[in-house]
């Protein structure tokens, strides 16, 4: 069962990580840089958390960013 719960955190990184690539041109770059909105962290920390608050939080940045709130 823990396996099953891991594999579905990666999904769900994998699944953000792509969401990234649609919404900034150097998606490497920007998932490495600390990010005021994420309290000065990386968002790649956040997603590596393995702590769904977390990966919630890099979400709803992306979205935001998507609907043109921040850059």
């Amino acid at each position: 069962m823990a396996n099953s719960t891991l594999d579905q955190t990666q999904l769900s990184v994998d699944d953000l990580r792509k969401d990234v690539d649609e919404v900034v041109l150097d998606p490497d770059r920007w998932l490495r840089t600390p990010n005021d909105q994420l309290g000065g962290r990386e968002p790649i920390d956040l997603l590596n958390s393995g702590q769904e608050a977390d990966q919630q939080k890099v979400r709803d940045l992306i979205e935001a960013i998507k609907h043109g709130f921040f850059s």
